[in-house]
Order: structure tokens, then C-alpha cells, then sequence
């Protein structure tokens, strides 16, 4: 069964791979954390993936934001960084996977690591 999920990358390029990779759900997809915030005003979604520098809104306020707000889905950070350095550039996240962009050159890798997480 197709799951809702948002994309969050200021990057067209990775939106769209994403979009792609994970074609069996619906998914969305906004350029920065501001556009995913609106979004998620109006929408219900079974999972996140967003990046964390994008102009606007990062991913680690856009997180800290949604969780204030009680978001419920995992949600995956997906970045160049390691756990390390969001933590020391952005204090303590609360998202429940990280993945770094590498996995994205291997899409049916990142497609079965995703589809783990829906099936949790």
C-alpha cells in the first residue's frame, strides 16, 4: 500500500531522484523547512525526509518546529554530515534516522532502507 511521504531538499535535483526512487508511494516534496512546515498545516504524511542546510528554514529548526507541534512519523535526515557534526552545529535533533547523501547513489539501497522504516 503507497505511504505519504514529504521530501524536503533544496536541491531540484535530489527532489526529483527522490520522487523517482520511491515512485510506489505518493510522495511530495518542498525546497526548504518553511515550505515543509506550510505543507504539513494542511497535510497528514507517513513520513519525512529532509535535508539540513536549505535557505529559509534548515532541517534541524523545521524538525524542532514539527516535534513542538507533536509530529508522529519517522523522520529521516538526510545529509553530506555526520550525526557529529549536526549535533555540534545544531545542538540535540529529534529525528529518528540519519542517512548521508552518499546512500543515494545506490537507489535501490536507499528504496529498501526506506521501505523498512514504512514498514516499522
Amino acid at each position: 500500500m503507497a505511504k505519504k511521504i514529504l521530501v524536503v531538499d533544496d536541491e531540484k535535483g535530489i527532489r526529483d531522484l527522490q520522487k523517482r526512487v520511491l515512485s510506489n508511494h505518493d510522495v511530495a516534496t518542498a525546497e526548504n523547512g518553511q515550505r515543509a512546515l506550510d505543507y504539513l498545516d494542511n497535510h497528514t504524511i507517513d513520513l519525512l525526509i529532509i535535508d539540513c542546510d536549505m535557505p529559509e528554514l534548515n532541517g534541524p529548526s523545521a524538525i524542532k518546529a514539527l516535534k513542538e507541534k507533536g509530529a508522529n512519523y519517522p523522520i529521516v535526515l538526510i545529509t553530506t554530515y555526520s550525526a557529529e557534526e549536526i549535533t555540534e552545529k545544531h545542538g540535540k535533533v529529534p529525528y529518528d534516522y540519519h542517512f548521508t547523501k552518499e546512500i543515494l547513489q545506490n537507489p535501490s539501497n536507499y528504496r529498501q532502507k526506506i521501505e523498512d522504516i514504512l514498514k516499522q
